[in-house]
This record gives C-alpha cells, structure tokens and sequence, in this order.
C-alpha cells in the first residue's frame, strides 16, 4: 500500500463524488463525525487515496459502470477483505446533477454503510 494512500479505519458516510473520483463533500455516518477528517477528504482522490480496502477495484468498476449508464440508483455490496471476518461495505449510488452557468455539473453521491 502507497504511503500517500490515507488508512482510515471508518470509511463509512455519505461522500459526493465528481465523475473521476474525486470528493467534493463528506459526511460522516453518526457517531463517526470528525470534522478533521471531513476536511482531510475533500480533495482527494476516492479510489486511490481514501479507499483502503483490498477489493477497491470491484468498487471503481461498479462506479465507472454507473457513471456510463442510465440507472439514476444503483446498490451493491463489496466485500472487505482485509479482515479475518470479511466484512462487507453496503453501498448506494445516486447520480446527482446541479446547473451551474457553463451548464449541468454531474456528480454521484455514495452511502457507504457496513452491510
């Protein structure tokens, strides 16, 4: 694993993900709120600096192949298994869209959640 990869051991909240990954807001699920953290993630890349999770790739796919559909929701669960228990991570996506001046600005929201 890089150094420059952040190990956070509660990846768990609701992220806004611009199409390339990157994250424009994070929200902590309850009783995992640290505005330290929160700010620590805008900015970065998703997949290849926040997600520390083996199957991150499985995740990374099924997101590219939600940004190049049509679904508007998507659910699915990946499996974490870095740990003897082989948890697994919940997760929704909702494609989002807002207007901006220069025209529509898309953007996915993610709810990752411990299934």
């Amino acid at each position: 694993m890089s150094h420059s990869r952040l190990i956070h051991p509660e990846l768990f909240g609701l992220y806004e993900l611009a199409l390339d990954g990157t994250v424009l807001f994070y929200k902590a699920n309850a009783g995992n709120d640290s505005p330290t953290m929160s700010a620590g993630l805008v900015g970065r890349n998703f997949f290849t600096e926040i997600a520390n999770f083996e199957n991150v790739a499985e995740f990374r796919r099924r997101f590219e192949n939600f940004i190049e559909g049509r679904q508007s929701v998507d659910n699915f669960t990946v499996k974490d298994s870095r740990c003897e228990s082989q948890k697994h991570l919940r997760v929704m996506l909702v494609r989002l869209g807002e207007a901006g001046c220069d025209g529509r600005k898309k953007f996915v929201l993610a709810d990752i959640r411990q299934a």
